[in-house]
């Protein structure tokens, strides 16, 4: 009888401590999506960096040599407005900007 016992009682003891792992491994599976959802932003942002630092730009060269004030029609909107700079034939790359800019 006493043997019976002590061994119901372990059982009911390995029965506790079972549904403690089992506890135990869902919160696990629960919380792993999150470290998993992380990883892969990581990897997009390597990925996207890799990318970036792979692409190549050439900030060299000259837009005065293919500029022609005179065959372009510049329409530009400024707090919903329309604004048309005035510009001549003879104004250059560089005079344009600064009357975009203005």
């Amino acid at each position: 009888f006493f043997t019976a016992q002590s061994l119901s009682n372990r059982s009911s003891d390995l029965g506790t401590l079972l549904d403690s792992i089992s506890n135990g491994v869902q919160t696990i599976q629960a919380a792993n999506p999150g470290p998993t959802s992380i990883q892969k932003l990581v990897d997009s942002a390597k990925y996207t960096t890799n990318q970036a630092l792979s692409t190549h730009i050439n900030p060299s060269g000259t837009a005065g040599s293919a500029f022609s004030a005179a065959s372009l029609t510049i329409n530009l909107q400024a707090n919903g407005t329309a604004v048309s700079p005035t510009h001549t034939a003879r104004d250059t790359i560089d005079t344009t900007i600064p009357k975009l800019n203005a």
